[in-house]
């Protein structure tokens, strides 16, 4: 199953208010939907501080996988509620490192997003048959960066996001990813930015789980 920490069809525009948030400071919940031609994943960001805590949940919205990380010490722990057990995990974006892109460009294209304005970026990798488009809002995120550091290495379109220049002055709110063919692939959504006070305790892990080596 195509899993996702950093970028999905399925949400509720009325319930939905846009609202621009601050681009450093940011405390509240981001949520993220990812389609694939084999399934979607449900993600909800909760942000505090240097904290973030990634919920993902399955086809059928059960939580699967939680992961909190530690922003400035780039430690994360993964925690599996199924098996109720917690390890750490490795910085995935500094054991695998993406290849420079055949071809890439920032088009003038834009349209507006959630109430953001977002520009469209092309990048083509002919010999992975990939070509992505990214629309992005010129906010800058402190926690992005690093959370891409710690998302699955099959998340490629989103790794290849964190090494194109200045991305971390942007945030991608929509992510396409298709066959130089046409045919989608990918597509990473940012459907809700809610900034709202984060308790705490959203970031401690469950009592009774486990510490484990591996899950």
């Amino acid at each position: 199953m195509y899993r996702l920490f950093f970028l999905i069809a399925l949400f509720f525009l009325a319930l939905f208010e846009p609202i621009r948030i601050k681009a450093e400071g940011f405390e509240g919940n981001i949520r993220i939907v990812c389609e694939t031609i084999f399934d979607t994943t449900y993600l909800n960001l909760s942000i505090k501080g240097d904290m973030v805590r990634v919920d993902e949940y399955d086809n059928n919205r059960h939580l699967d996988i939680s992961k909190i990380i530690n922003l400035p010490e780039e430690e994360a722990i993964a925690i599996s509620h199924s098996r109720k057990q917690y390890m750490g995990i490795p910085v995935t974006g500094q054991s695998e490192k993406v290849s420079k892109p055949v071809m890439g460009m920032k088009t003038g294209n834009y349209k507006e997003i959630h109430g953001y304005k977002c520009y469209q970026w092309r990048v083509k990798d002919v010999q992975r048959n990939t070509e992505i488009a990214y629309w992005v809002a010129e906010e800058k995120f402190e926690f992005l960066e690093t959370l891409l550091k710690f998302m699955d290495n099959t998340a490629y379109s989103l790794r290849l996001y964190a090494s194109i220049p200045d991305s971390n002055e942007f945030f991608p709110l929509l992510t396409e990813e298709r066959t130089l063919l046409r045919k989608e692939k990918v597509r990473i959504s940012v459907v809700e930015i809610k900034e709202v006070p984060v308790s705490s305790q959203v970031f401690e892990i469950p009592k009774g789980y486990n510490s484990v080596s591996r899950m």
